[in-house]
């Protein structure tokens, strides 16, 4: 069975959805480290993790976007 430009754009939408949920789920988890950031002034130590952490998934954010504008298009 060959597979058509029907088959590549179906997967295409598969893999532009699975991307807009990351993209969702990164931002959620953004935005409850700045709470934890924003609760967490004295504690140095847990202030440079969380800070760290949020760096990380802001930039698997930025890649997973890249992609899905990639696949956008």
């Amino acid at each position: 069975m060959k597979s058509g430009p029907a088959d590549f754009k179906r997967n295409d939408e598969k893999e532009l959805a699975k991307a807009q949920e990351r993209i969702e789920e990164l931002e959620n988890e953004i935005r409850k480290l700045d709470i934890v950031l924003a609760a967490s002034q004295s504690d140095h130590e847990e202030l440079y993790e969380v800070y760290r952490r949020k760096l990380e998934l802001g930039d698997e954010r930025d890649s997973v976007m890249e992609e899905w504008l990639k696949l956008a298009d």
